[in-house]
């Protein structure tokens, strides 16, 4: 692993490097977790899909300044008379979502869409694409600096954030796992301030003016889910699932293995079902449990540090009322070296279980629902 890619304190490089497999003579790709960046403190780990790319930071320019708040932006804006539908790209398993912004008014490359991520990143060949001005910097781990950039606008469909501060991070290789080279990552700078609705079984994505009125039933009635009221959609009728923000990310409680119950991030950016931090698999003593079978282990570096971590499937898993289990799932073992940074994070729910389903993410609202696609 390169020398250039370390924790981040704004910028948190997350990543999974060199997995093997237990018991299993086929060696796995090697995989990269994600970053993202973070307002406040070190934060998630979780899973890419597999492939192999670098990340490192952009040297600021010489007598660069610290920026406060690498993450900021000043407006949010809808245009109504746009249309909702974003084009998008989710690869062929449909473990990421893609979607290519304007930046400054350019279309500068494809960018992950991200709920695990507090903020926006941008290479230096997307900023100087964009025409993105460096206003300063941002500390990583040590000595090391990266670019903050200031862009004018940041427009996706109908939404457009404008005077938005976006952090520098290259990213070399990009196109092994994702099919096509990565700009950069839109995260919260868009969630806060839009419903993002994620239609998994059709592959499509619409973003929609939380500010309006009749933006669920929308949703619903585009999407044609099949808990819409009978002729037009029903608000009431959804089963909502709260969001609560902890360290600016969106969490949501999962109920699993009975009467267990924890709080999950909700994690657009990482190609897991469900993972379990370490913490959470010792206090709940899921590896003993009739509910769960392990059918393999690998060993992972993350942040430096090798860990093991449980491949298998869990049975009972449950989002609000509906249940989503049998499950496949991963289970980290002590020395994840996650679990401590994290707070009250229990794990993460991922684009394994988010494809399945219409996923309403109104972070605004602080509610997200898991539809079900009509037939």
């Amino acid at each position: 692993m390169r020398a250039k890619e370390r924790q981040m304190a704004r910028v948190v490089m997350r990543r999974f490097a060199r997995i093997h497999e237990t018991g299993n003579a086929q060696h796995r790709a090697t995989r990269i977790a994600r970053f993202t960046a973070i307002r406040a403190a070190l934060l998630v780990i979780a899973s890419l899909p597999a492939g192999c790319f670098s990340m490192s930071a952009v040297p600021p320019p010489p007598g660069s300044q610290r920026v406060q708040d690498a993450t900021r932006h000043e407006r949010a804006i809808f245009d109504a008379s746009a249309p909702a539908f974003v084009e998008s790209d989710w690869g062929r398993s449909g473990s990421f979502v893609l979607v290519s912004p304007r930046v400054n008014g350019r279309d500068v490359g494809w960018f992950i869409l991200d709920t695990g991520a507090s903020g926006c990143t941008m290479t230096s060949t997307a900023a100087r694409a964009a025409g993105a001005v460096a206003v300063g910097s941002t500390l990583i781990q040590g000595s090391d600096e990266t670019t903050v950039f200031r862009c004018d606008s940041l427009s996706l469909g109908p939404f457009r954030v404008e005077d938005v501060h976006v952090t520098g991070l290259d990213m070399e290789r990009s196109s092994l796992p994702f099919g096509r080279e990565i700009a950069g990552i839109l995260g919260r700078n868009v969630f806060e301030s839009a419903i993002v609705v994620l239609d998994g079984p059709s592959r499509s994505v619409r973003l929609l003016d939380p500010a309006a009125p009749d933006s669920i039933e929308r949703a619903t009635t585009i999407l044609r889910v099949t808990e819409r009221g009978a002729d037009r959609a029903d608000a009431g009728r959804i089963e909502w699932i709260p969001i609560t923000m902890q360290r600016e990310l969106p969490h949501v409680p999962v109920a699993f293995d009975g009467d267990r119950e924890a709080s999950f991030i909700l994690d657009t950016g990482a190609d897991a079902t469900i993972h379990f931090f370490a913490d959470t698999v010792d206090q709940n003593d899921l590896l003993e449990s009739q509910g769960v079978r392990v059918t393999g282990t690998k060993t992972q570096v993350t942040f430096g540090r090798r860990a093991s971590i449980s491949d298998g499937t869990i049975e009972d898993l449950r989002l609000g009322s509906r249940q989503v289990g049998p499950s496949k799932a991963s289970f980290a073992r002590p020395g994840d070296g996650v679990s401590k940074h994290l707070g009250g994070s229990a794990g993460l729910v991922g684009m394994g279980i988010m494809r399945n389903f219409v996923v309403v993410i109104d972070e605004p609202g602080r509610r997200v629902a898991f539809l079900k696609p009509s037939k």
